[in-house]
């Protein structure tokens, strides 16, 4: 087992990868994959019936529903039309469901998770329209005088905003509520057994085709690269799994690479010593959340925030004061690892 305090230098600037290792085992011939591309990104189910159903109509047909209620690249979403009105909408259980969560999620972490952040990432390059120059501090002030989730707010069935400038931006919980409208699909369809993969995020339930708990493999490394370094191996029965991290997604001003993690609270890209995190919780949305505000919050403000979510666990890879790269997770999320990493935990 590698020397977990001491990742090669090739594994400074990757995001943790979760891959399903038990989808290597011998075929089980009651479960059924499906593959396919959805919000810029992969999806893969894998799940046990014993008529061996097909759902991949009903899956399209989800994902093209909550593309039109929270994709940022479709003129006519309930997202975009919310974003161009003037005081908010009327919107459906979708974008009810996430913004609620992500205002709930805002609030416990402080600010460092925030959906109204969009004017910043469009400010500094990563929205949908790219920027040739960094913004000023006078931009970013303005920007960020218009940013703040205590600005919205729910009455009913629509969505509120006191100022006309505030647009919000799912895409750091998306992905996540998609992974758990996928499990309810198919537990509606009266399947137990199953793994919902997309863009990394992960739900799952019940066994394997082994017959056995589920096991997700956890590595540094990008997708491509030929050598990864195996970091730890989770087994749970249930729960969401979800990543964050610095993956390559910068932008260079004046010689200078920033990340597109920004902090809510400041306007800026993060400067926190946070590389990758991997958070578990009992649904995909809640984790997705989550692994968002710890890269922005930091290790020591994450583990002390951790202390008051018992059912939040995560995993937390930095690079310490030495230079070193270091890992530090909860005691919760140490029972899930079947290889033990020796790591710190809390």
């Amino acid at each position: 087992m590698p020397q977990l305090t001491k990742i090669p230098p090739c594994a400074l600037a990757v995001l943790l990868l979760l891959t399903a290792a038990d989808l290597r085992a011998q075929p089980n011939p009651h479960y059924t994959h499906a593959n396919g591309y959805a919000q810029g990104t992969s999806y893969h189910l894998v799940y046990k019936h014993n008529d061996r159903i097909t759902l991949s109509d009903s899956v399209s047909a989800l994902l093209q529903i909550i593309d039109q209620s929270l994709s940022l690249y479709l003129p006519n979403s309930l997202i975009s039309s919310f974003n161009t009105s003037k005081s908010g909408m009327k919107a459906d259980n979708h974008l009810l469901n996430v913004v609620k969560r992500a205002m709930e999620i805002s609030t416990a972490t402080l600010g460092a998770f925030d959906i109204t952040c969009k004017p910043l990432m469009d400010l500094w390059g990563f929205g949908i329209t790219k920027r040739k120059y960094m913004p000023s501090k006078r931009a970013i002030r303005k920007t960020l005088s218009h940013c703040g989730f205590k600005k919205l707010y729910i009455k009913g069935d629509s969505i509120f905003k006191m100022d006309p400038a505030i647009q919000i931006d799912c895409n750091g919980i998306a992905q996540g509520y998609t992974v758990d409208k996928l499990a309810e699909l198919l537990e509606r369809n009266h399947i137990h057994d199953y793994m919902v993969e997309l863009g990394g995020e992960i739900r799952l339930k019940g066994n394997n085709p082994n017959g056995k708990a589920w096991v997700i493999g956890m590595d540094s490394g990008d997708r491509a690269a030929e050598e990864k370094t195996h970091l730890c191996t989770i087994s749970a029965v249930q729960g969401g799994i979800t990543t964050s991290g610095i993956n390559g997604k910068t932008r260079t001003y004046k010689r200078k690479s920033y990340s597109h993690i920004l902090d809510p609270r400041s306007g800026r890209p993060v400067q926190s010593s946070m590389i990758a995190v991997t958070v578990y919780a009992f649904d995909a949305m809640t984790a997705d959340a989550f692994d968002n505000a710890f890269m922005v919050m930091g290790p020591d403000e994450s583990m002390n925030l951790l202390k008051g979510f018992p059912n939040v666990e995560a995993l937390l890879t930095y690079l310490g004061k030495d230079g070193e790269i270091k890992q530090i997770m909860t005691q919760g999320f140490r029972k899930l690892c079947i290889d033990h990493p020796e790591m710190l935990d809390h």
